[in-house]
């Protein structure tokens, strides 16, 4: 039954990726946030091949297809993210001076996911520990970033009006974030060091993070218009 449900909400993130990918394309929307409509195409091609991977060759197949791609998906959150920022500098013509000021948060965004390192579990160590901290590390930092960011431009909201595309879009790249972030730190509290056998931890980070990323791919259909 766990196994089950696991893949329906897999399933079911796969779909809403390549749904919402499709649906920005089709509203032309894809100009306005290009590399978010790479991301999500990405993720529903990812999944689609990882599933394919463990019903043809087994769960260690799946591990092994997973750990290739962690680079790719940490590269994309960090260029989705600096998407964001780039819109809301832009809409304040901040022209060279957004890099400095771009900069500047991402290291302190990056300071505060490093100390979050203290937060996991020792006997955590498996071929994927690795790669699960550094979504989780890589996702706080994106969330901070962007808390940090909205806090910062919201200090100039009556001279400047966010538009509620760009508003919407922020909201929702955190939620996604702190999913992972979530998700990850509930995997960890499992003690069983066999990356592919699943457990009700194993089972409550697929909910968490593929839930977050169905709920988050609707909210971008309805919310991303032009």
């Amino acid at each position: 039954m766990m196994s089950g449900l696991i893949w329906i909400v897999i399933v079911g993130a796969m779909c809403a990726a390549g749904g919402c990918g499709a649906l920005l394309v089709r509203r032309r929307m894809y100009t306005a946030y290009p590399l978010l409509t790479i991301f999500l195409l990405f993720a529903f091609a990812r999944t689609a091949v990882l599933l394919y991977a463990i019903i043809d060759n087994g769960a260690s197949q799946y591990v092994l297809y997973w750990l290739s791609t962690v680079s790719v998906v940490v590269l994309l959150h960090l260029i989705v993210t600096g998407e964001a920022f780039i819109k809301l500098a832009r809409r304040h013509a901040m022209g060279s001076f957004a890099f400095l000021i771009g900069g500047f948060f991402a290291v302190i965004s990056a300071v505060v996911a490093i100390k979050t390192a203290g937060i996991r579990n020792p006997g955590w160590v498996n071929t994927v520990s690795a790669s699960t901290r550094l979504l989780r590390y890589e996702a706080f930092a994106c969330l901070t970033f962007i808390v940090i960011v909205v806090f910062f431009f919201s200090q100039f909201a009556r001279v400047v009006k966010i538009p509620a595309n760009v508003q919407a879009h922020l909201l929702i790249l955190a939620t996604y974030f702190a999913c992972i972030f979530f998700g990850n730190i509930i995997l960890e509290m499992d003690t069983e060091t066999r990356p592919y056998v699943f457990t009700w931890y194993h089972f409550w980070h697929q909910v968490v993070i593929q839930g977050g990323q169905i709920g988050c791919c609707i909210a971008w259909m309805l919310k991303l218009r032009a």
